[in-house]
């Protein structure tokens, strides 16, 4: 049944307000949709990643999805509601249309009291450097740009094997790796991030791979996609893979198979000096995001 003219600008009217929606109340079929096609397209927003990953969370969403903004939520003291940064979510933001950025944000519930999470940039206020790098040219292209200490670690490494491996043995050996100097990051951390990657998994949204000689593993890493991206997201190595340089040969294949594509390489930070230098090797370009901070008095 038609709903005429006058029915269709009521509709309009109705779809244009900002609206807070508890998880229950989002559509998870247009939300991804939206996160899938956005411009910043972050594998940690759509809905199946935040479920895993946040004690709970919701969100403001203008008009029929035209834009989206998740918000993780937490309790302080089992009374206050807070927005925190949840592990393994480097940021989040607002999705879409960008142009209602600065509404959404304003839109945040006075409910919420505390807000201390980084998210795509908000003008003027970007502080932190991620790195990407555009895929949309030839290997040969890419390479070229590596600067001469990331050639001379490939020249190294021509033959060792690099294939396909199981995401759980990855994430163990990070945890191997790196887990003493992440102690925020906990067992339920690792847990609720292998649900991600099992999630991500089912969905063909998961690859890892992995360098080994003579069957024994140098490096392993994780990566998850997007709909433009694919995320470095977990990368670990062994102490003789670190001794020979591994992770270039790891970075390489990336760059190898998914050149001229449509995606972009999304190094997934680092504000670590050491990290930052490495990443560098491949001239990636500086991506700048924000942190955004809402605090009560003496609250900080």
């Amino acid at each position: 049944m038609a709903i005429g003219r006058v029915g269709i600008v009521y509709l309009n009217k109705f779809l244009s307000k900002i609206r807070f929606f508890t998880r229950n109340q989002i559509n998870d079929k247009k939300w991804n949709e939206l996160i899938e096609k956005s411009t910043v397209s972050l594998v940690y927003a759509y809905t199946w990643y935040l479920d895993n990953v946040c004690d709970q969370w919701a969100a403001i969403v203008y008009g029929n999805y035209e834009a989206v903004m998740p918000i993780p939520m937490r309790k302080k003291w089992g009374i206050f509601t807070y927005v925190y940064q949840p592990p393994f979510v480097q940021r989040l933001g607002v999705f879409g249309n960008t142009v209602y950025q600065e509404k959404l944000f304003k839109s945040l519930p006075k409910s919420i009291l505390l807000s201390n999470l980084y998210v795509n940039k908000i003008e003027n206020t970007a502080s932190r450097k991620n790195f990407i790098l555009e895929l949309n040219k030839p290997y040969l292209e890419l390479e070229k740009k590596f600067n001469k200490d990331a050639h001379k670690n490939l020249r190294k490494l021509v033959n060792y094997t690099i294939e396909d491996a199981n995401h759980h043995e990855c994430i163990n050996l990070y945890k191997e790796t790196w887990g003493k100097l992440n102690p925020y990051i906990t067992a339920k951390n690792y847990d609720d991030f292998e649900r991600v990657c099992d999630n991500a998994n089912k969905l063909g949204k998961l690859k890892c791979v992995q360098m080994h000689n003579e069957g024994e593993v140098l490096a392993m890493a994780i990566w998850l996609y997007s709909g433009n991206r694919i995320h470095n997201l977990c990368a670990a190595i062994t102490p003789k893979g670190k001794a020979v340089g591994a992770m270039h040969g790891l970075i390489d294949y990336a760059m190898k198979t998914n050149s001229n594509s449509k995606w972009i390489f999304d190094f997934e930070g680092s504000e670590i000096e050491t990290v930052a230098k490495f990443y560098l090797k491949f001239a990636p370009q500086v991506e700048m995001y924000s942190h955004f901070k809402k605090w009560l008095p003496g609250w900080h």
